[in-house]
Order: C-alpha cells, then sequence, then structure tokens
C-alpha cells in the first residue's frame, strides 16, 4: 500500500534534533525564494515524504499553507517541475542561469525522461538568444502531446478572424494509424529541417537515444513502404 503523506500523526511522536536542524535548513531554502525552485522542490519534497511538519500540523496541505502561503496543488507541481528539471540534469542538459520553474513546468507533462530531454534539447535549438520562454515550451509540450494523442493542433489553430477552426465533426474519433503517420507527414512536410542545427542540438548523453530512435523509425518507415509497393503498386507510381 502507498502510504499517504497527508494522514493525520500524533503530536505526541516528537522531532529528533537531527530532523529540527534538518527542516531548519530545509525551510530556509524555501523562504530564499522560488528562483532556485530545483533546492526548493527537493526541499518540499523531503519535509512532505519524511513528515517534518508533523509536530504542529496535521497535514502537509495546511503546513505548505500557514508556513508559506503556498496552495497544495502549487507545491506538487514545484516538486515535479524540480524533479524534471534534475532529470534534464542527469541527462547531460544544460540549463541556461535563471531557469525558472514556469519555464520547466510543461515538460513534466510529457512521458518519458527522453522525450523530455528531446523536447528540451529542441525548444534550445529554435529559442531566441535570451533563451527558452515558458510561452514557447508550452506550445511546443502541448504539439506533442497532441501528436501522441492522435490530434491535429491545425484544426483548432485560430483562423485569420481569430476564430478557431474545429473541422472534425463532434463526436468523431481520430483514425488510428494517426499517432504514426501524423508526425511521419509533418516530419517530411518540415521545410524548416537543417541536420545541421539538429545535429548541435543534441547533448552527447543523448547521441545513442536519439541515433537508436532514428534507426528504429527509418525501419518502420521502410516497412509501411514496402507493404504499400505491395498493396497499391499503381498509386506509388503516380506519388513518386
Amino acid at each position: 500500500m502507498i502510504p499517504c503523506f497527508d494522514d493525520p500523526i500524533a503530536d505526541t511522536i516528537p522531532l529528533s534534533a537531527r530532523e529540527k536542524a534538518l527542516i531548519a535548513e530545509l525551510e530556509a531554502i524555501v523562504e530564499r525564494g522560488l528562483e532556485h525552485f530545483l533546492a526548493v522542490g527537493e526541499a518540499l519534497a523531503k519535509i512532505r515524504n519524511q513528515r517534518l511538519y508533523r509536530t504542529h500540523y496535521p497535514t502537509f496541505e495546511q503546513y505548505v499553507r500557514d508556513r508559506f502561503g503556498l496552495a497544495r496543488s502549487t507545491v506538487d507541481q514545484l516538486i515535479r517541475s524540480s524533479q524534471t528539471a534534475q532529470t534534464l540534469l542527469d541527462a547531460g542538459v544544460t540549463l541556461p542561469p535563471g531557469t525558472s520553474e514556469a519555464v520547466v513546468r510543461p515538460l513534466s507533462g510529457l512521458p518519458g525522461e527522453d522525450l523530455q530531454a528531446a523536447c528540451w534539447n529542441l525548444v534550445v535549438s529554435v529559442a531566441p538568444e535570451r533563451g527558452p520562454s515558458q510561452p514557447l515550451v508550452s506550445h511546443l509540450c502541448r504539439t506533442i502531446r497532441d501528436i501522441l494523442d492522435g490530434d491535429d493542433p491545425a484544426e483548432d489553430a485560430p483562423s485569420s478572424t481569430g476564430t478557431h477552426r474545429n473541422y472534425r465533426r463532434r463526436g468523431e474519433a481520430p483514425a488510428r494509424e494517426t499517432p504514426f503517420i501524423r508526425p511521419i507527414e509533418r516530419l517530411a512536410a518540415w521545410n524548416g529541417f537543417q541536420v545541421e542545427v539538429i545535429v548541435s542540438s543534441i547533448q552527447p548523453a543523448s547521441v545513442g537515444t536519439v541515433w537508436h530512435s532514428c534507426h528504429v523509425l527509418s525501419l518502420r518507415c521502410r516497412q509501411v513502404q514496402e507493404r504499400l509497393e505491395t498493396l497499391h503498386p499503381e498509386l506509388i507510381q503516380h506519388s513518386i
């Protein structure tokens, strides 16, 4: 059973001298400011997981609200963002000085550490000189999630009149093949493809992963080509 960190604990369990020193140190980190979100997130996670709030507060939610004026949802997101940032650092990704929690936050919604690192590297490659921004990271992560979910972001994009276009009929499910076909078609139609720019954005620690992904993708694309050549040879000839 997964323990619930918000279960009230009798305040008769005193903090040891080591725990008192630890919570004082961790609270000082939090109070230094949310710009140090990596250290702040780690500090809050330790306070939560070790229940260092237990002698004065029955729940972690009440503790962060009364002690720091933060909502539980905000703290949980801060912890997730700090863990995502640490994952990027462990993968060899370099975070620019001053990178805020808000910039990293959208990455925490992507499945898998490799995808998070690859998305960040792509953001860095297209970001302006001042570095990645929260809107840019959020837009790219939303696009990736739409592709993974089989949705087409272009269908809901604003038109020139400012209204949103939605060409899919309500209740109509996306085609089952779209999670593979749509990304392939978009990559093939991408006029901004520049291999040197892409390669230069790949960190050494991710080279093997990216190479393997490209290798697997090329094999799968070749399988699709061979099958289409067998099923529709006349159509293939017209498209060449």
